[in-house]
């Protein structure tokens, strides 16, 4: 996760494969160290963390709204 305005690094994980929990983890480690954080927007580029409600209602709790890209 990336802080748009400095483009700092605010948390990441590595994985070979995409997966909730990878995500899940990631968003916890960003607020454990950086509280305050307010206005986001999480960007996904192909969405398939759309069809998780997991996902959905984590965001909707942190008051983080949800973008994606077109396809092509």
């Amino acid at each position: 996760m990336m802080k748009l305005r400095g483009r700092d690094i605010v948390a990441y994980n590595i994985s070979r494969h995409p997966k909730l929990k990878l995500v899940m983890k990631m968003l916890d480690d960003t607020f454990k160290t950086n509280q305050a954080l307010n206005v986001l927007i999480f960007h996904a580029d192909r969405g398939w963390l759309y069809q998780y409600k997991a996902y959905q209602h984590e965001l909707a709790l942190r008051d983080i709204e949800q973008s994606m890209s077109r396809k092509g």
